[in-house]
């Protein structure tokens, strides 16, 4: 181990409050797996706030060190506020999840989250448009003024760490991002399925559910990684599929639980 670091179980720092040195992290958007036990250095942190502790205060937290892992909430004082959880998301459409997400920030159900931004994969997209009009920044990395999807890749991988998010939401994103964007957002890139993962993933999960004959099928949260719709699952639930359905009423109705999943798990994400 270097000098000066503190090695904390080799995983990204995506939010919460870590003790260190005296000083009280709190992280917003930190993406490393080493915590500097300099309150000089620590203050360097993209989206870190660094507050000193009195001793009885690092006392408090588990013997003056707390592990990324607890997300422990630590009695300061009145002006300490924890810094919210920022995500970017990521559309290619109207964006009917993305406005259930900005109405549920705006009137205070989803608590502690913050719209840093929304992109796009092509301009004139509606998500794009709705961001604007509710005061969310808004970018746009055109897939077709890029030579190869590799190029492109990058630049939405740069751009998107450019708003040093602790997650990205892929919200009826329809580009396939590569490693490069992977892994820059390992284990933070979100992305919702209309099926009951590890079943019927792909484009077509609706279509596909119902031509196989299943008689429930459902959404899926999970965090996204190099797979077709795989990677670690975070909140499913089922739809009965009914007599009657076509593709077009059943996927209505599976949009209608995705949006609350997709809240919930936000939920779930910032209050650790």
């Amino acid at each position: 181990m270097e000098p000066g670091l503190l090695e904390f179980a080799s995983a990204p720092v995506n939010r919460g409050l870590v003790v260190a040195a005296g000083h009280l992290v709190i992280g917003s958007g930190i993406r490393a797996s080493k915590i500097l036990c300099s309150g000089a250095v620590l203050a360097s942190l993209p989206g870190a706030e660094v507050l000193p502790l009195a001793k009885e205060q690092e006392n408090q937290t588990t013997g003056g060190y707390a592990s990324w892992q607890s997300r422990m909430q630590v009695p300061l004082t009145r002006t300490t506020k924890l810094v919210p959880m920022r995500i970017v998301v990521l559309v290619s459409g109207t964006g009917s999840n993305l406005q259930s997400v900005i109405d549920a920030v705006a009137d205070g159900s989803l608590k502690n989250v913050e719209i840093a931004a929304v992109g796009a994969d092509k301009h004139g997209t509606y998500g794009v448009e709705r961001s604007a009009a509710a005061g969310i920044d808004t970018f746009v990395v055109n897939f077709k003024d890029y030579d190869d999807r590799a190029e492109w890749n990058h630049a939405l991988t740069e751009k998107c760490l450019s708003y040093t998010p602790d997650y990205v939401v892929s919200s009826g994103f329809m580009r396939i991002v590569g490693e490069e964007f992977i892994n820059a957002f390992d284990g933070t890139y979100i992305n919702t399925h209309p099926a009951l993962l590890p079943s019927f993933p792909g484009a077509h999960g609706v279509r596909d559910a119902m031509a196989y004959g299943v008689k429930v099928t459902g959404c899926t949260v999970h965090i996204a990684d190099a797979g077709v719709d795989t990677g670690p699952i975070l909140r499913q639930e089922a739809v009965v599929i009914e007599d009657d359905d076509t593709e077009e009423s059943l996927h209505e109705r599976i949009k209608v639980v995705e949006r609350r999943l997709l809240i919930a798990t936000l939920a779930d994400l910032a209050g650790k």
